[in-house]
């Protein structure tokens, strides 16, 4: 757990010390292979539990199964940090949950905290919630 959190740390104030997290996330070529869009990747990947988590347990009223969470499909819309150099964190995720063969059923805003010593999710906002096909209607509650 400390090792993860570690390794968020480091991953975002590497990728702060060589351009604005936030303007990477606006441009990165998903196309050919970076440093941003690495850095990227493993930001995403680190936080994918904790997003999958906090995803499962709001559809849980929508749909009778819980959708999944794509790495490709989380987007990272705003990142913060206290201070020049600091290490305390905010970012803000858009994520689109699918079921199936990538049927979104909604859009959601998560904003998590991160220092040396935890990864908080300290907002969420349901965005949308998706109509779903006739053919995957028996998922809907």
């Amino acid at each position: 757990m400390k090792k993860t959190i570690i390794a968020i740390c480091l991953t975002l104030g590497i990728s702060m010390t060589l351009q604005p997290f936030s303007s990477l996330a606006e441009d990165i070529n998903t196309d050919e292979p970076s440093q941003a869009l690495l850095y990227h990747d493993i930001v995403i990947s680190m936080l994918l539990p904790r997003v999958q988590k906090r995803i499962n347990k709001t559809y849980t009223s929508i749909l009778t199964e819980s959708p999944d969470v794509y790495p490709y499909m989380v987007y990272v819309k705003n990142t913060e940090r206290n201070h020049f150099r600091g290490f305390r964190f905010t970012i803000t995720l858009k994520v689109i949950p699918v079921v199936g063969p990538h049927i979104s059923v909604g859009a959601d805003k998560m904003t998590f905290k991160i220092n040396s010593s935890k990864v908080e999710l300290t907002k969420f906002d349901h965005l949308k919630t998706e109509e779903l096909p006739s053919h995957w209607q028996h998922i809907v509650k």
